[in-house]
């Protein structure tokens, strides 16, 4: 998702997972909001939601862990990804292109 460039921080203004769920590729995982545009982010893994970083209404530091996700070839105990916080360049990266 493009948040747009020179943005710092966003703020989290929805979470739609929860830790527990299962997680498919290109599922909306959040969104965040900053003074240019308001983003619905996007699952660059499919798996098994580990950990949510931060609560809804908190500012989270673009480039930031934001979810951990156990995609099914490591123990669940261990995260397995994380996906950046609405940086479009590394969250393209992290997705494989």
């Amino acid at each position: 998702a493009d948040i747009g460039e020179g943005i710092a921080e966003v703020q989290l203004t929805e979470w739609f997972v929860k830790e527990g769920d299962v997680v498919k590729e290109m599922d909306n995982i959040c969104s965040v909001e900053s003074d240019k545009a308001s983003v619905e982010l996007t699952s660059p893994f499919s798996g098994k939601v580990l950990k949510l970083y931060g609560k809804q209404g908190d500012t989270i530091k673009v480039g930031s862990p934001l979810v951990d996700i156990a995609d099914g070839s490591s123990p669940a105990a261990a995260p397995a990804a994380a996906a950046p916080a609405a940086a479009a360049p590394a969250a393209a990266a992290a997705a494989g292109g």
